[in-house]
């Protein structure tokens, strides 16, 4: 099951609710990536869980497109310690509560 989080820079507005690093439920796995085209932070579907008759669980990867401009051309990996609005490296960070499935 994955977990999201509520991030907020300290020296600035910008706040993020997303996951922290990779993370995955029964199906999917995500990445929070900085999109510098639209300026925001998303999780965005990376892959899934393919589970077989045998019980095997394989991993397909998938293109990482950012949903509001529909490219993955200004996708960038975020650290979750940098913010992406001043620059500034120490984002508070706290668990949101939210499961995800």
């Amino acid at each position: 099951m994955g977990n999201t989080y509520e991030f907020k820079c300290p020296e600035c507005d910008f706040q993020v609710t997303c996951s922290r690093g990779v993370d995955r439920g029964f199906t999917i796995e995500v990445l929070p990536m900085f999109c510098s085209k639209c300026k925001i932070v998303k999780d965005i579907h990376i892959g899934n869980y393919v589970y077989s008759k045998s019980s095997d669980i394989e991993f397909k990867s998938i293109d990482k497109v950012c949903k509001k401009c529909e490219t993955g051309e200004y996708l960038q990996e975020w650290d979750c310690h940098t913010c992406v609005n001043c620059g500034k490296v120490g984002i508070l960070y706290r668990d949101s509560g939210i499961c995800w499935d």
